[in-house]
């Protein structure tokens, strides 16, 4: 339950009064939020931005990543980070220190020069210097457009200063290559690795909220499930849980038709799909993570819930029982698994 108050408790991952390079508290790797590229249209002049984002919320509402942009010199890749509120999207760019950058999520915005853009041409400009002394003048010719203003009202700060006010869409025309993945959460052969003493426990209590980029709370997880296994009274409780192998299959087969319809199945399956099976004892986790989605569903879905238990050949009586196996025999991957599951359905767009 406490996991579940931090996931809806917005102050979690925003502070909306503050400035952007304090706005946000926590933001989620980006194969939690899509599968795509954004599309930034500006509101004005309707330009394309070419977005991809590395770290975002809300399904891309607010998020930080990089712009393709294509100058005279050649192409160069943005710093750009973006944030809605009452439904205007606001964003700024920036031009990062190094050429090679590949994590722009971990960029500092204090330590980067600030983008500018033409007021009446909409050109985005990447400045090599704060001095627009030590602008090219042809960059300044070009912009001046029959005006007689000053450079300093010429080019808008889009950095520092003021915002370029954008319309977020996402772009399926291809996928996009994530930074960070779901292996950063989780750890395919932990659980082998413990029964066999090869590695040593992980103990303690799991963050509130969990860490969205660690492993630690996985580890604490199947530490706790691995241990519990060696006792009677959870063992049969644990081999309950994998004797309905049926159910999950067909709890997945659902999920999978759903997923056309409902995002939140999307980043489950990213998740889902890089945890392996080697052995009957290691799909627990499997196992956990599809009752804490379909809890969530019947949470975020009530009306369509009970379509998923007929079509999968079970009731909730079943469902109570299977949630009371897990919260007894492995509560701290049943939370971890309830995150995760919150999380998808709050922030997952594709």
């Amino acid at each position: 339950m406490r996991q579940l108050i931090k996931v809806n408790d917005l102050s979690t991952w925003i502070k909306p009064e503050e400035k952007l390079d304090e706005f946000f508290n926590q933001l989620l790797p980006s194969w939690v939020i899509t599968a795509y590229p954004f599309s930034a249209i500006t509101k004005k002049l309707w330009k394309n931005l070419h977005v991809f984002p590395q770290k975002s919320l809300y399904g891309g509402e607010h998020g930080k990543g990089f712009m393709k942009a294509k100058f005279a010199n050649g192409p160069i890749n943005l710093y750009v980070a973006w944030s809605t509120k009452q439904d205007k999207t606001q964003l700024w760019l920036m031009v990062p220190g190094e050429k090679d950058t590949i994590r722009f999520c971990d960029l500092e915005e204090t330590l980067m020069l600030p983008c500018y853009q033409c007021i009446d041409c909409g050109e985005i400009i990447a400045p090599i210097a704060m001095n627009f002394d030590n602008w090219a003048p042809k960059t300044i010719m070009d912009h001046k457009h029959k005006k007689h203003r000053s450079v300093h009202k010429q080019f808008a700060d889009v950095g520092n200063v003021e915002s370029i006010q954008v319309e977020i869409h996402q772009y399926r025309d291809e996928y996009i290559e994530h930074c960070d993945s779901p292996f950063s959460v989780i750890e395919n052969g932990f659980i082998s690795d413990l029964a066999k003493g090869k590695q040593q426990a992980e103990t303690g209590e799991m963050g509130r909220p969990i860490s969205p980029e660690s492993v630690k709370a996985y580890k604490i997880a199947i530490s706790e499930m691995v241990s519990n296994y060696s006792e009677k009274i959870y063992e049969f409780n644990l081999k309950q849980l994998l004797g309905k192998h049926e159910l999950w299959k067909k709890l997945e087969l659902e999920f999978s038709e759903l997923s056309s319809k409902v995002s939140a199945f999307n980043a489950f399956f990213r998740l889902y799909q890089c945890l392996k099976v080697p052995n009957a004892f290691a799909a627990i986790p499997k196992h956990i993570l599809l009752l804490a989605m379909l809890l969530r569903y019947k949470g975020h879905h009530p009306q369509d819930y009970k379509f998923i238990l007929d079509n999968a050949g079970t009731d909730e009586r079943t469902v109570i029982k299977l949630t009371h196996l897990a919260i007894t025999s492995c509560p701290k991957l049943m939370e971890w698994s309830i995150f995760w599951a919150e999380i998808f359905f709050h922030h997952t767009a594709s």
